[in-house]
């Protein structure tokens, strides 16, 4: 048995006398490329990392979900209850009720025991919130659906309970990531996402990904989150569409005057970001499959540069003097030259930026920037390419 199973196995034991059935994990997930699009039915590049949570499972006659962490202690919800509970807004709780609400009209729910840990710093841009729903989610399909739950039905439970439950925007990309694994690319165009894997090793390039957070953390921030796909479907709105994917890039540019008549040029800026990130993904995935890093990378700082400049994603308004995601950016810039590239990591406005880095030169990289953020802000994460993993326990484990 996993030494990490062994461990949640014995406080499960402990803490409530009953003996797990399934073991799961679900991964964190780094976005490659299209920052901010999924709300408005982009593209976008992501892959699964190796920081995970992991978790064991057993069934309850109660019908109760618990799920404890040591870390976190005890999260209990009453399945008999399920609407959304306001005051339970932005906590794991209300994650826990949206995502049994979301899968019991499909599938087999019932009372759940389950306890986990994680790896996935919270408000770090690693998507642990997206985990978490997967894992719950994916506990719900081992122990009462034999694993038959589909990937894009979690996926979208997940997202549900995200938006109306916990009170965060969220498109579709985070839990994707999490739930398939490895290095995907997704179209949010068709009402089903169109996902294209492909089998990457990044170290094998010469590189790695290094993870450099900053101090600050997303987890207050959902008013500036909200205010982006506010802003892209207000550009929508005004070709009668429901977001921008709907609009033709041709009818935007040739609209700008109008557009910037409404008196929100930002809103304007975050339009232009969406058409110029969307279109780069394609290009981004022809360069990982051709291994061509240095064309990768010129994509990656492009990507990172239509954040800063047009979506206005890292750094928080009304906080000039506040800017550590800038400073991240500009140190790499500054070490890593055209031998590497960097961008803002997730979500933005604070938190992490990631930090594609030479192998001989990554200790050096790391030192430079733990300098100035502090020890261990670096994080060396590498792609995973498994997704969500579910097995079950012999009695005897």
């Amino acid at each position: 048995m996993d030494g990490r199973i062994r461990q949640l196995t014995e406080v499960m034991l402990r803490q409530y006398g009953v003996s797990p059935t399934h073991a799961l994990s679900a991964p964190g997930r780094v976005e490659l490329g299209g920052n901010h699009t999924d709300h408005n039915r982009g593209k976008v590049l992501a892959a699964a990392v190796d920081l995970d949570m992991t978790a064991v499972a057993a069934p309850l006659d109660a019908p109760v979900l618990i799920a404890y962490s040591e870390a976190d202690g005890e999260q209990r919800i009453d399945l008999t209850q399920l609407d959304p509970v306001p005051a339970e807004r932005l906590t794991s709780r209300a994650l826990m009720r949206g995502v049994v609400r979301n899968l019991q009209s499909d599938f087999k729910t019932g009372g759940l025991l389950i306890v986990y840990d994680s790896q996935i710093l919270p408000g770090a841009g690693l998507a642990s919130s997206a985990a978490f729903e997967i894992l719950i989610g994916g506990a719900i399909s081992a122990v009462y659906n034999d694993g038959s739950i589909p990937p894009i039905a979690l996926a979208r439970a997940g997202q549900a309970s995200e938006v109306r439950d916990f009170g965060k925007p969220s498109g579709l990309m985070d839990q994707l990531a999490s739930v398939t694994g490895g290095v995907v690319a997704i179209d949010f165009a068709p009402d089903e996402p169109v996902i294209d894997s492909l089998p990457f090793d990044l170290e094998a390039t010469g590189c790695r990904l290094v993870i450099v957070n900053t101090g600050g953390s997303h987890t207050d921030l959902t008013d500036a989150y909200n205010r982006i796909p506010d802003e892209m479907h207000s550009i929508a709105a005004v070709f009668n569409e429901r977001d921008l994917q709907a609009v033709k890039p041709s009818a935007f540019l040739a609209g700008i005057k109008v557009l910037r008549a409404l008196g929100n040029d930002r809103a304007v800026l975050r339009a232009f970001h969406f058409f110029a990130e969307t279109a780069r993904v394609p290009a981004m995935l022809a360069a990982l499959q051709s291994n061509d890093m240095n064309g990768y990378f010129a994509l990656v700082r492009a990507s990172g540069q239509s954040s800063a400049l047009w979506l206005q994603n890292t750094k928080i308004e009304g906080m000039p003097e506040h800017q550590p995601l800038h400073i991240a950016l500009a140190l790499s810039e500054h070490f890593l030259g055209n031998e590497g590239a960097a961008r803002v990591q997730g979500g933005g406005f604070a938190g992490t930026i990631q930090a594609y880095v030479r192998l001989n030169r990554v200790d050096d990289y790391m030192a430079f920037m733990d300098d100035v953020f502090g020890d261990s802000s670096c994080t060396v994460v590498r792609l995973r390419t498994a997704g969500l993993t579910m097995k079950a326990l012999d009695a005897g484990q």
